[in-house]
């Protein structure tokens, strides 16, 4: 009878399993929170209107995420207001700012920050102040190229600024958000791609901005919230958006077993070459994520590396043809 004993391969499992064990001390997940940059103006940063708080979307975006389960993280060089909610207040939305002045002082905001995703809703003091539209569409590329310079693969998601309650504004709005497109098409990229955001669409100027025209009510700012949610749900249930990964050196563990003296009686080849060849090119070594498969013949001994750091190990109920074997026990 043709026979190959169990000692052989109980080796084989150990070392298979004891490999992918250093395979796992390889990628260790630092953190999985996403960086998200609210920029902009006193539509970003909220107020107090006749009595009346207004955090601003900040607010509603961050519960809604929260609540879906999204590991997220809002940054930004200023804190609040928090008005006694509870929320992550960081933001970079300053009143009364227009593109320019945006632009001068995002320099000195930046340190520190690695925006993974930037909310970035600007323009409507621009349009306020009569500030060309040319002029305002080439601060905003620049200010894209400024976060760029901090993560070379942020996403930027570019609002087509909300109307006011004034309908001549608005028109130039309008414009300014067709404008917006145009950059759209002419600096999103690969690496760091540029999303419009129609925050336009839907939102009534009159209803649901506050006594003056310009800044959100509630409703108001629930709209931003959910067009800005809609948008990053999209993007954070992607696999672009993953945690951070520190790769470390393990040095590998050397485990000898001693061979089993018996006699085997064997009719076939002892070749194990197709084991290595696929653990080391088809397998896809070096990217830690997925997984790892060793099949030979009809049968598998499979061992899977999952991101959440475990190991299974499954080894088929009959080993008929593994390794150009017949093996009877």
């Amino acid at each position: 009878m043709e026979t190959v004993k169990l000692g052989r391969l109980k080796i084989w499992a150990a070392m298979i399993i004891l490999f992918c064990g250093v395979c796992i001390g390889l990628a260790t997940p630092i953190s999985a929170t996403v960086q998200i940059y609210p920029l902009g103006d006193s539509i970003t940063y909220g107020d107090v209107h006749d009595g009346q708080n207004f955090p601003s979307y900040r607010y509603w975006l961050w519960n809604d995420l929260k609540s879906k389960g999204f590991d997220v993280d809002f940054i930004g060089s200023q804190h609040g207001p928090d008005y006694g909610l509870v929320y992550d207040t960081d933001n970079d939305g300053h009143a009364g700012y227009t593109s320019a002045r945006e632009l001068a002082e995002l320099p000195t905001w930046l340190p520190g920050l690695k925006p993974d995703i930037v909310l970035l809703h600007l323009g409507t003091n621009d349009v306020l102040e009569g500030v060309p539209q040319a002029t305002t569409i080439g601060n905003i590329g620049a200010i894209i190229t400024e976060l760029r310079a901090v993560n070379p693969q942020v996403k930027i998601m570019l609002a087509e600024i909300i109307p006011t309650s004034v309908n001549k504004t608005n028109e130039q709005i309008v414009s300014l958000n067709t404008g917006f497109a145009g950059l759209q098409q002419q600096m999103s990229t690969d690496a760091s791609p540029i999303i419009l955001v129609d925050q336009y669409t839907g939102y009534d100027g009159e209803h649901d901005n506050q006594d003056g025209g310009v800044h959100p009510a509630e409703t108001g700012e629930m709209k931003i919230a959910a067009k800005w949610s809609a948008a990053l749900v999209s993007l954070l249930s992607q696999p672009t958006i993953q945690p951070t990964i520190a790769v470390t050196t393990v040095a590998p563990v050397v485990t000898t077993v001693a061979p089993v003296a018996t006699q085997t009686t064997t009719t076939t080849s002892d070749d194990w070459s197709g084991f290595g060849k696929s653990f080391g090119s088809s397998s896809g070594f070096g990217s830690f994520g997925s997984s790892s498969s060793f099949q030979s013949g009809g049968n598998a001994l499979g061992v899977v590396v999952s991101s959440s750091q475990s190991i299974i190990a499954s080894i088929g109920s009959t080993w008929g043809g593994f390794g150009g074997r017949t093996t009877v026990f």
